[in-house]
């Protein structure tokens, strides 16, 4: 089962470069990303307001470390040492974790505090309501899929844990401790000359 679990691993990685997020408003996109882009900083901004943006977005340095621990889940995967469900439940639980934080900063929240930080201008608090977030295919893909090979791997350290116990419980076979012969005694050489 443990080379079954590369494929939702693998999934999750590839969703990083499927879209991630739509942000419009008033039903009009103003700007999308992917996994990848949202990791290192770039939107796919709409050209109404690509003049608009002062400076790019930051990256997101908890996106990459999910990115970084999906791969270093295939990495145990590929090369199978000894506890490798515990592993892989590890790498994608704390991907899933990672990744659902890097994800709070394009909250609709997070973005009114963006356009209006210090809570005065009334114009840009207004605009700031008609914004809407959208979390795409993407990432919907990614995190179905880190659950899912998230219990995958649960399902390996179980089996491993069961086989270890049993290993451990079976009794040892008792083994006769080693018999000596008895001395033969050679007869004495005869004399028959």
């Amino acid at each position: 089962m443990l080379a079954w679990i590369r494929i939702p691993k693998g999934i999750a990685l590839l969703a990083f470069f499927m879209p991630w997020l739509t942000v419009s408003c008033s039903g009009q996109p103003l700007a999308k990303a992917s996994g990848i882009g949202l990791a290192f900083g770039k939107l796919d901004i709409a050209t109404q307001i690509a003049g608009q943006m002062e400076k790019s977005p930051p990256i997101n340095p908890l996106l990459m470390v999910a990115m970084l621990l999906i791969i270093a889940g295939l990495v145990v995967l590929f090369r199978k040492p000894a506890k490798s469900g515990l592993l892989v439940v590890a790498t994608s639980v704390l991907a899933l974790a990672f990744t659902g934080l890097g994800m709070t900063r394009y909250s609709v929240g997070n973005m009114h505090t963006a356009i209006d930080p210090d809570h005065i201008d009334p114009l840009a608090r207004a605009g700031s309501t008609m914004l809407h977030v959208q979390y795409e295919i993407g990432f919907w893909a990614c995190i179905l899929a880190l659950i899912i090979s998230a219990a995958m791997g649960f399902v390996v350290a179980r089996q491993d844990a069961e086989a270890g116990r049993t290993a451990d419980a079976s009794p040892a076979t008792p083994t006769a401790p080693p018999t000596m012969a008895p001395p033969t005694s050679t007869p004495p050489p005869s004399d028959e000359n």
